[in-house]
C-alpha cells in the first residue's frame, strides 16, 4: 500500500533519517525531542501540496514552501533547518517518483518534483492534544485572523474540512457505516457538527464536545472523520494515546486497525500499550507494520527502521526499559526484571 522512501537531513532535530514504509500501518517511536511528530508534518506537509497542486491549475513551488513554513510556524524557510547546519533535505520516493526540497541557509529553497496523481482527498492529521478543549478558539482564529500562524496549519486544516464538509450533507453518502458502527460498539459515543460546535451523543443525550471527558474529546476526531467523508489514503495520527485509559488505548489499536486496511497510516506513540495492543493484533492476523526508531547521539536524533511480524513483534523495550529502573530503584533489585 503506496510503498514508499524518507531519507531527511539536517532538518530542525532529525540529523539523519532514511526511512522506508512498505505497510499499512507504519509506528514511529523515539525519545522526547528526537523528531518524530516532525517527521510526519514533514510527510503531512509533502502529501498535502500534492493534493493541493493536482486541483489548483497554478500551484507554484513558492506555495510548497509556503506550506512548509505555516505548518511548521516559522517565518523564513531557512528556520527549519537544524542549528549551525547549512543545508537540509528531504527527499521522498513515492511510486518510482521523486519530490525533493532543499533549504539554504541563505534563505533560497530549490524543489525537484515529479508530476504525481495520487490523492483524491487531502492527507488528516489528528493532533489529539488538548485539541477539544481549544478547537473553537482555533477555529475562530484560523476563520477571523488569517494572518495570525499560532497553530500549525496541519491541525487547522483538520478543522477547516470538518467545518465545510458538515454543512454539506450529501457528502455523508459514501461514508463507511461499518467503521461508525464499530467505534460506536467500542466507546458508546456518536459526534455530530452543528453550526461550527462538535456535539458528542451518549444514548439518548447530546451536549459540547467541551462538556465531556478528556478522553472522548480525545477520540472525536477519528469518529468525525469517517461520519463526514474525510479518510482519504493517507492519515497521521500524534500520540493518539493522550488522555486515554489503557484499555481504550487497546479498543482504539483495533480501530485504528481498521482504518488501515484501506490507507495508509503513520502514528508517532510513546505507548507500550498501544503497541502491545497492535503485536496483539500482528499474532492474530499475521499482520506485518513498519517501524520507524529514533535515537539521540550527541543531542541528535538519528533514525532506523524494521518491519514487524508474527516472528518478529514491535519491540516495546525502549519504554518498559524506564519503568524496569523504577522498579529497580522501589525495589532495591539488581539485576533483570521480566515485564
Amino acid at each position: 500500500m503506496l510503498p514508499l522512501k524518507l531519507e531527511v537531513e539536517n532538518f530542525l532535530a532529525v540529523k539523519k533519517a532514511v526511512l522506508v514504509s512498505n505497510r499499512n500501518v507504519t509506528f514511529i517511536v523515539a525519545p522526547n525531542k528526537a523528531g518524530k511528530t516532525q517527521l510526519m508534518l514533514i510527510l503531512y506537509t509533502v502529501f498535502w501540496n500534492l493534493w493541493r497542486s493536482q486541483i489548483e491549475e497554478r500551484f507554484p513551488n513558492t506555495k510548497w514552501v509556503e506550506k512548509f513554513k505555516n505548518v511548521f510556524l516559522v517565518r523564513k524557510a531557512n528556520n527549519l533547518i537544524s542549528w549551525k547546519e547549512k543545508v537540509a533535505k528531504i527527499k521522498l520516493n513515492l511510486i518510482d517518483k521523486e519530490f525533493e526540497i532543499t533549504f539554504f541557509s541563505s534563505g533560497r529553497t530549490e524543489i525537484k518534483k515529479e508530476n504525481l496523481t495520487l490523492l483524491e482527498k487531502s492527507p488528516i492529521y489528528i493532533s489529539p492534544a488538548g485539541l477539544g478543549d481549544f478547537y473553537k478558539g482555533i477555529w475562530a482564529l484560523k476563520k477571523y485572523y488569517k494572518h495570525w500562524k499560532l497553530v500549525s496549519e496541519a491541525i487547522t486544516d483538520l478543522l477547516e474540512d470538518l467545518f465545510i464538509t458538515s454543512s454539506e450533507t450529501s457528502l455523508e453518502n459514501d461514508r463507511d457505516e461499518n467503521l461508525l458502527s464499530l467505534f460506536e460498539k467500542l466507546f458508546g459515543a456518536k459526534y455530530f457538527i452543528r453550526d461550527e460546535r462538535i456535539f458528542i451523543q451518549e444514548g439518548d443525550k447530546s451536549y459540547g464536545l467541551e462538556k465531556t471527558a478528556s478522553g472522548l474529546k480525545s477520540l472525536a476526531w477519528y469518529y468525525l472523520i469517517v461520519k463526514y467523508n474525510l479518510l482519504g489514503s493517507v492519515l497521521f495520527i500524534d500520540e493518539p494515546e493522550v488522555n486515554l485509559h489503557p484499555e481504550y488505548i487497546s479498543k482504539l489499536a483495533k480501530f485504528i486497525f481498521e482504518i488501515s486496511k484501506n490507507r495508509k497510516v503513520f502514528i508517532a506513540t510513546h505507548s507500550d500499550y498501544l503497541l502491545e495492543s497492535f503485536n496483539t493484533l500482528i499474532k492474530k492476523y499475521n499482520l506485518k507494520v513498519d517501524v520507524w526508531i529514533g535515537f539521540l547521539k550527541n543531542g541528535k536524533s538519528y533514525y532506523t527502521h524494521y518491519t514487524a511480524d508474527r516472528e518478529n513483534l514491535i519491540d516495546t523495550s525502549p519504554l518498559n526499559s524506564v519503568y524496569t529502573k523504577i522498579l529497580e530503584e522501589l525495589f532495591g533489585y539488581e539485576g533483570e526484571i521480566e515485564i
